[in-house]
């Protein structure tokens, strides 16, 4: 599933947290669980999107849906080379 998750990200650098989801058929925990681990292991860097904030709304109709995951709040998603060489990996 992280090798999925990486190329979801690859195919589309600018897909929001939502779009991700969607694609993946992840739960809002399941998503913000597995970005969590990828940030862990190198895979992924998140910066935090200074000039983002959020309506008073919250996350409905934000452009950049905080990722999916308000707790990790605004963010910009950049998979690494380490995380391209493991998503391009064959598992054995």
């Amino acid at each position: 599933m992280l090798r999925r998750f990486l190329s979801a990200l690859l195919a589309s650098p600018t897909a929001t947290g939502l779009e991700i989801r969607l694609r993946l058929g992840l739960s809002r925990e399941q998503y913000a669980d597995q970005l969590s681990h990828l940030i862990r292991l190198g895979y992924v860097t998140a910066a935090e999107t200074a000039e983002a904030s959020c309506p008073s709304g919250g996350c409905q109709g934000c452009p950049i849906g905080c990722q999916s995951s308000p707790a990790l709040g605004p963010q910009t998603l950049a998979v690494t080379e380490k995380g391209r060489r493991f998503a391009g990996s064959v598992a054995s």
